[in-house]
C-alpha cells in the first residue's frame, strides 16, 4: 500500500509542475502583452471599446497558449486538461484583483474600465478563459 500512495504522491508532483510551468508561461505572456497593449494606448488615443477587445485577446491568448502547453504533456482528455487551465488562469487573475492595495476585487488588475466590475462581466471572462484554454488543448 505504501509504494501505490508514494508512486501517486510522485505522479502528482509532476502533474502539478506541469500545471505550474504553464500557468508561470501564461501570466508573464499575460504580463508581456499588458505592457504592449499599455504601450498602445499610451501612444494613440483609441476607445475604451479598443481597450476592452485588446484585453479579451490577451486572455483568450494566454489561456490558448497554457491550454495548448497542457495539453501536449497530457495524452486523453486535453481539452478538458484545457478548460480546467482557463478556470485556474481565471481564479489567478481574481486572485491578484483582490490583492492590489485600496482596489475594490471587483476592478480586476486588468481592465482600468470597469470590463470585470460585475458579475456577468466575471461570468463573461470566466467563459473566455474556458474556451481559450479548450482550445488551445484541442489544438495540443
Amino acid at each position: 500500500m505504501e509504494k501505490f500512495e508514494g508512486v501517486f504522491a510522485v505522479e502528482w508532483k509532476k502533474q502539478m509542475t506541469r500545471i505550474g510551468k504553464a500557468l508561470l508561461t501564461s501570466m508573464l505572456l499575460t504580463g508581456i502583452l499588458l505592457l504592449v497593449m499599455a504601450w498602445i494606448l499610451y501612444q494613440t488615443n483609441l476607445s475604451g471599446l479598443a481597450e476592452h477587445v485588446m484585453v479579451i485577446v490577451i486572455y483568450v491568448l494566454a489561456c490558448l497558449v497554457g491550454g495548448f502547453l497542457l495539453g501536449k504533456q497530457e495524452e486523453k482528455r486535453r481539452f478538458l486538461w484545457g478548460a480546467g487551465f482557463g478556470a485556474v488562469y481565471f481564479f489567478l487573475l481574481l486572485l491578484l484583483a483582490a490583492a492590489m492595495p485600496g482596489a475594490d476585487p471587483g476592478n480586476g488588475i486588468l481592465s482600468s474600465t470597469g470590463f470585470f466590475i460585475n458579475w456577468s462581466g466575471r461570468l463573461r471572462v470566466l467563459l473566455i478563459c474556458l474556451l481559450g484554454g479548450m482550445a488551445g488543448g484541442m489544438l495540443s
